[in-house]
């Protein structure tokens, strides 16, 4: 016999029941134990039973985390609401128009709006803390997959295909790239040959400031003459100046120093990257646009690469879909990239890394 047939056979034994709990603190795991008897077994067979005839291979995919958080997130009647909608394998819980337009977007908005109720809200924040999707996908990815029969990860994409394996297809709109958590790289080249910028800068030796802790260290130190009496610290220009490792997008959208092959070295730089000159790089060497451009360059040839229609950044919380690499937030930027680093066999970590924000 089941708990709740026990409890209604008798009203007087029903009642003794109800006043021995009510005399329970609310920690007592009693309750935990009956609310799975009387609340969680039935719901649970019917989460499993809609999911299935929903008819969503990625849903079907995470039965047993959908099983296992859907009965948290609200009371039985909110619960049972919620799954009625779900069942309908038509029944999108997320707003694809919203989500990604065909002209993208040019500032953040809030994830609410795509997710058409507060239960599915409270749904997708669970899928994307809780639940780790197929592949390399984020949580975005896997939120999205779950809670759309229009949203599904791509169709081939493995762990082991470069750079595709977290992209999802959005019905009408194709593949996407989708950047959650610690975001990613916009790269599309698997390597490149640095030999042609550095062939372009020749015996030219660019320099940077020395850190604050290196120029203390060696102001700090002075260096012993054969006589034994130490010597003055270096000069402040000889201290101040040391040797780039690298030439960054950041160091290329400011003045460049006399004597700089920015002409030469752009050139090569272009054909390196992208298999072609390109004016708008070559011609704002110096200029403070240079780096949006070159993040705008790089956005265009991974898209080409990759093949997806445009990057959705998305957090708990809010989200934003680019089709172009312009309408990426400065502050959804970690890392303007390099152009040259000699010392860097992967281009990945040249790159520019953007971030959802």
């Amino acid at each position: 016999m089941r708990a709740f047939e026990f409890l209604s056979e008798d009203p007087i034994i029903k009642q003794r029941v109800i006043r021995t709990l009510g005399k329970k603190p609310d920690e007592d795991p009693i309750f935990p134990q009956m609310y799975k008897v009387l609340i969680g077994e039935p719901i649970s067979s019917r989460i499993k039973e809609y999911v299935k005839a929903r008819k969503d291979q990625d849903a079907i995919n995470a039965v047993d985390f959908l099983d296992k958080i859907i009965p948290t997130l609200g009371d039985a009647n909110e619960v049972k609401r919620f799954l009625s909608d779900f069942k309908n394998a038509d029944y999108d819980l997320i707003d694809i128009k919203q989500l990604c337009p065909a002209e993208g977007m040019t500032k953040v908005s809030q994830l609410s709006g795509i997710v058409n109720n507060q239960f599915a809200k409270k749904l997708f924040d669970s899928i994307h803390d809780g639940f780790k999707g197929k592949n390399d996908a984020g949580p975005g990815e896997a939120a999205l997959a779950i809670l759309s029969p229009n949203i599904t990860y791509a169709q081939g994409a493995t762990i082991d295909e470069y750079g595709r394996g977290g992209d999802i297809i959005v019905k009408g709109i194709g593949k996407v790239e989708v950047k959650g958590g610690a975001g990613g790289r916009l790269v599309s080249v698997q390597a490149i040959d640095q030999k042609g910028m550095a062939a372009a800068l020749g015996s030219f030796q660019l320099t940077k400031p020395v850190g604050k802790k290196a120029l203390k260290a060696q102001q700090t130190q002075p260096t012993q003459s054969t006589t034994t009496q130490p010597t003055l610290a270096p000069t402040q220009t000889e201290a101040t100046e040391t040797a780039a490792a690298g030439i960054s997008a950041t160091r290329l959208s400011k003045p460049m120093p006399e004597g700089f092959p920015a002409d030469e070295f752009m050139r090569a730089a272009c054909q390196a990257w992208f298999g072609e000159e390109r004016l708008d790089l070559i011609n704002a060497v110096g200029t403070p646009k240079f780096r949006r451009l070159w993040v705008n360059a790089m956005y265009e040839s991974y898209q080409q690469y990759a093949g997806w229609a445009g990057i959705l950044f998305i957090n708990k919380g809010a989200y934003q879909y680019t089709v172009t690499g312009s309408q990426i937030p400065d502050n959804n930027i970690a890392n303007w990239g390099y152009i040259y680093y000699p010392n860097s066999k992967q281009p990945r970590d040249m790159a520019p890394q953007v971030i959802p924000s």
